[in-house]
């Protein structure tokens, strides 16, 4: 049976990942920064898009923008370096690589605290008449200038260079540069005075100081800083290092307790509510160790990968979920666990999936494509160790971003475990209306669902595959996946219908109703040999 699911795995994959197109490496930030401070009136604009409310636990990334109020402030970190916005400010990041951070400040104030400065780093703020070049690990005040005022660049600890208007000027620690002018820009050199906005800057440098998590994590894995106050590092055997969160309420688990928000050029992007729970949810894995969730962070890497959220998906792609007494489907997911394969459902780039899995999965390089460009049966059809902890909600609490905690619904585990595995977000933020079949209306129906979704969806398989069987590139898989659902219906009755866990090839099985097969003109008489036989037994 193993060997004939090979052939219905390598379909299968074509609706597990029909979601949009695949996406180059060079479109998919590899480094992030993550809003640490959203005060009233705050603005935040991802790549690509249009400005929206700012929120902790947003990521930042090339493109990214945040603005704030006339009254509030905003705070972004890029590894160890902090990026804070006074009020009435603009600040939009350029550029952002391993090793370099170009921020643009058309107008307003931020401060920048710089922890650690390499030789090939380099960070740079355009104001809009000359660059600032940060030149040590230090802390600076950097003002744009207006009409009325001129441009102020004070280094309080540190060293910086001005280069715009005819000049380059070099400031040196506890001094600022008065830059008057536009076309031709003169520069003069006064003491620097720090003020209340440069000595939260400076607090928040001297908590930094004592971050105990350094010792697990990269300094670039964005979010490590709140970790700290909020949980413990603890060492598993079998597993390694873990941080406990503690002080979570009865029944949370990950991904429960915030919100999906569509953010260029993600996706679907999970924002945490708590203001620890970036890093737990955009890098390693999640599992239940006695009785309390643990997050492993794998192995410490120098250039983390973030993902929009660990997670994988389960309904149908372009639909969601059904089930029971419901007028419309859900969205339901859950958190990875260790060792399990991150997979974005819209990039075929296996080298970009190995980095995205390089700290969480102990032989990135046996991740490999199957046929189709998607993810190999091996990881459609695998036993996911943290499904029965999926969370749902109705779709339109979905798409609206509505808190997940108080739109949770209670799905029968039975109904998750068959549900077939979607590898990335069902669709993107505004589908079209789809029809969705209905649901076991009673208890006696639902009770006898595992026998009756192998043949509803054996059923449904069948002019699904006589399309595939059309098209003489795939015929070979044809044959597979059609012998495949033959014997797996002629098997059904071996399925306990107290069952809660269905056998993995009756899981793909059921999914298979859902697939997407290409079409042709060539014809194939083996396959429609099966596909004959098949109908014949479901009669």
């Amino acid at each position: 049976m193993r060997t004939l699911l090979v052939g219905l795995g390598a379909l299968l994959v074509a609706s597990t990942t029909a979601l949009g197109p695949a996406r180059a490496e060079d479109s998919v930030p590899l480094r992030v920064g993550r809003v640490s401070l959203a005060e009233h009136g705050a603005g935040y604009r991802p790549t690509g898009s249009d400005w929206s409310r700012a929120a902790v636990n947003l990521p930042v990334a090339t493109g990214s923008a945040l603005r704030t109020g006339g009254n509030g402030g905003a705070e972004f970190r890029l590894g160890d370096t902090i990026v804070a916005l006074a009020g009435g400010s603009e600040a939009e990041l350029t550029r952002l690589d391993p090793h370099i951070v170009r921020i643009a400040l058309p107008h307003g104030r931020l401060a920048v605290a710089v922890r650690t400065l390499a030789d090939q780093d380099n960070i740079e703020i355009a104001l809009p008449h000359g660059t600032v070049r940060l030149l040590q690990p230090g802390c600076y005040d950097i003002a744009a200038g207006s009409d009325t005022a001129p441009a102020r660049v004070a280094v309080l600890d540190g060293g910086a260079e001005f280069v715009g208007g005819g000049i380059d000027s070099t400031i040196a620690a506890g001094s600022t540069a008065r830059l008057d002018g536009a076309a031709s820009i003169a520069a003069s050199i006064e003491p620097a005075k720090p003020d209340s906005f440069d000595e939260a800057m400076q607090a928040r440098v001297a908590e930094d100081e004592t971050i105990a998590s350094r010792i697990h994590l990269s300094p670039e894995l964005a979010g490590l800083a709140e970790l700290d106050g909020a949980g413990e590092w603890r060492a598993v055997d079998g597993y390694g290092v873990a941080w406990f969160p503690e002080a979570i309420p009865d029944g949370w688990a990950p991904y429960r307790d915030g919100v999906w928000r569509w953010v260029p050029p993600w996706g679907w992007t999970w924002v945490d509510n708590a203001g620890w729970g970036f890093a737990p949810s955009h890098y390693g894995r999640w599992a239940r160790i006695d009785d309390r969730w643990a997050w492993f962070p794998g192995k410490a890497v120098a250039e983390p990968v973030y993902v929009p959220a660990v997670v994988a998906f389960v309904g149908t792609p372009g639909i969601g979920l059904s089930y029971a007494d419901a007028f419309s489907p859900a969205i339901a997911w859950f958190p990875l666990g260790p060792g399990e394969v991150y997979w974005p459902g819209d990039i075929r780039d296996v080298d970009l999936i190995r980095r995205m899995n390089q700290a969480d999965i102990a032989d990135p390089s046996a991740i490999r494509l199957a046929d189709n460009g998607g993810p190999p049966p091996e990881i459609v059809t695998a036993d996911y160790q943290n499904r029965r902890f999926a969370s749902a909600v109705p779709r339109n609490a979905f798409l609206a971003g509505q808190q997940v905690a108080s739109a949770l619904l209670s799905i029968p585990s039975a109904r998750l475990n068959w549900a077939p595995l979607i590898l990335a977000a069902p669709f993107p933020p505004a589908p079209r209306p789809v029809a969705v079949a209905a649901a076991p209306a009673n208890a006696a129906v639902a009770a006898a669902a595992p026998r009756s979704a192998v043949v509803a969806a054996a059923r449904a398989a069948v002019p699904a595959l006589a399309a595939a069987a059309a098209n003489n590139r795939t015929h070979a898989a044809t044959r597979h996946a059609a012998a495949a659902v033959h014997v797996a219906v002629l098997r059904r009755s071996g399925v306990q219908e107290h069952s809660a866990r269905p056998p993995a090839h009756l899981r793909v099985l059921a999914s298979l109703s859902t697939a997407r097969f290409p079409t042709g003109t060539a014809q194939h008489p083996a396959a429609h040999r099966h596909l004959a036989a098949l109908h014949g037994r479901m009669r």
